[in-house]
């Protein structure tokens, strides 16, 4: 099964917005910047696929999602507060069926920290999802090709304003 870029991107920002509705429903305690960052689009020189989405935490957040035309930060990991982002996490494992890809790694160039896990994303809300395949560095996008597809997407797709 493949799906569209359009429909991977879709699904991804359904996945998105779930995560989003976890972050700013009070039920938890944790906050964070999103809006920015998530309509800012994909990051055509990181992570993409091709196909299928990843989902990558950094320090147990769930803030980048792979898609086929790169890396969409969909959280800024630098302004998040709280501590129940395991709990976040928890309950989006009620709507996606996760396979480990990386485990999560400790960071200590650069700056400190740790990221990963990365996860496969095998399922949405039960609805299984072509395989996750990373794309191989031979065969990337073009960085103007990856822009011109997030603006016909969002174009179709509005994002939150």
């Amino acid at each position: 099964m493949r799906l569209t870029n359009h429909e991977t991107l879709l699904v991804a920002k359904n996945i998105a917005e779930v995560i989003h509705t976890l972050v700013d429903s009070n039920k938890y305690n944790v906050s964070i910047d999103w809006k920015q960052y998530y309509n800012d689009g994909v990051d055509p020189f990181n992570s993409q696929t091709d196909c299928g989405l990843f989902l990558e935490e950094y320090n147990g957040m769930p803030c980048y999602l792979y898609t086929p035309i790169g890396r969409w930060k969909i959280m800024d990991r630098t302004t998040a507060k709280g501590n129940q982002w395991n709990m976040i996490m928890k309950d989006l494992k009620k709507r996606l069926q996760l396979e480990l890809f990386i485990s999560r790694r400790k960071i200590t160039k650069g700056w400190v920290g740790y990221i990963g896990p990365v996860w496969k994303i095998i399922s949405f809300d039960n609805k299984i999802l072509p395989e996750p395949i990373m794309k191989s560095k031979s065969n990337l996008c073009s960085s103007s090709y990856s822009r011109e597809v997030f603006k016909k997407f969002i174009e179709e797709y509005p994002l939150i304003t």
